[in-house]
């Protein structure tokens, strides 16, 4: 099971910043907690009220809406382990 780290772009709130931006962005964690070694795979923006994802894996992109920020991760997390778990391991 790999593990995404989520951080936050532009607002660290649950409001947009002055400009409108928002999201969340996921990186796949990596064992020496190196952020050179991080790999950005997911990004969660926040669009008419909905929270819209995608999933980058190898030359795919997966994308979902959602109505809450814990749903969105959830599923870049499965999106993630299913993928680790039947292509990479």
């Amino acid at each position: 099971m790999k593990n995404i780290k989520w951080t936050d772009r532009y607002s660290g709130t649950d409001k947009p910043d002055d400009l409108g931006r928002w999201a969340r962005v996921g990186y796949l964690s990596h064992k020496s907690n190196d952020i050179m070694k991080q790999v950005q795979i997911a990004w969660i923006n926040k669009l008419n009220g909905k929270y819209i994802t995608y999933v980058y894996i190898g030359s795919g992109q997966f994308s979902n809406k959602f109505e809450n920020i814990d749903e969105a991760k959830d599923y870049c997390q499965q999106v993630v382990n299913d993928f680790w778990v039947n292509y990479l391991a």
